[in-house]
């Protein structure tokens, strides 16, 4: 293969990184098509790229806020989830049913 071949696939094997960057759908449909061929240590990878991916921005996004909340004194978000004081104290009595019910267990044991 010439240099200039050479030179010619790396610029193809370039592009279609950047279309893929710019595309995330590419990647899905990577993973799906490994999985219909039955490549499942290629779909792993794929999956564990993804998954690695959307980590990573989520874990950016949120040293940004607290940087943000650090240096510059911005005021913290609410969060969206909508939680009802009832909410909360049932879901605090169904933990405390199961400590009683785990003591009682290893009481008996």
């Amino acid at each position: 293969m010439s240099e200039a071949e050479t030179i010619d696939a790396e610029v193809e094997d370039i592009e279609e990184i950047e279309d893929q960057l710019d595309d995330p759908s590419a990647s899905i449909r990577d993973l799906i098509k490994s999985i219909e061929d039955e490549n499942y240590s290629s779909a792993e990878k794929s999956f564990t790229s993804m998954l690695g991916d959307r980590l990573g921005d989520a874990l950016d996004q949120t040293k940004m806020k607290i940087a943000d909340q650090i240096f510059n004194n911005a005021e913290p978000e609410e969060d969206d989830i909508d939680v009802d004081d009832e909410d909360i104290e049932a879901l605090l009595d169904s933990e405390l049913e199961v400590d009683d019910e785990e003591e009682s267990e290893e009481s008996q044991e």
